[in-house]
């Protein structure tokens, strides 16, 4: 009797973190290498809190001085609050099941007459 296939399930495209430093935050026109090594050590300390495709996904309108921003209480809640719309899914409805059958008696709601009917 053959195996049957495993299900692939497709990975996660992968984030040139590189890219996504320099997205984010100025880049400076000396020591560039020293700064990325710098600015790696910060983004591995957001990535213990936030996900990798969350990162690569927010924006500040403008680009920040460094990461270390995000560390201090603005930048904290600013993530939070990010990462709070990002993470939302909406509440699933309940959905109404009528019964087949009817319940109770039937009930005649009387009208008031209008002119048309008077006429």
């Amino acid at each position: 009797m053959p195996r049957p296939k495993k299900v692939k399930v497709p990975a996660p495209p992968k984030v040139n973190k590189t890219k996504l430093v320099e997205r984010l935050v100025e880049k400076p026109s000396q020591n560039i290498r020293e700064w990325l090594m710098k600015e790696f050590v910060l983004l591995k300390r957001l990535e213990a809190k936030y996900p990798l495709e969350f990162l690569n996904m927010i924006d500040f309108g403008k680009k920040l001085p460094s990461l270390a921003v995000l560390s201090c209480e603005w930048g904290e809640q600013e993530l939070a609050r990010k990462y709070h719309a990002f993470s939302y899914q909406p509440p699933t409805k309940n959905k109404v099941t009528l019964l087949e059958s009817k319940v109770g008696e039937n009930v005649s709601v009387e009208r008031k007459k209008s002119l048309r009917e008077l006429l």
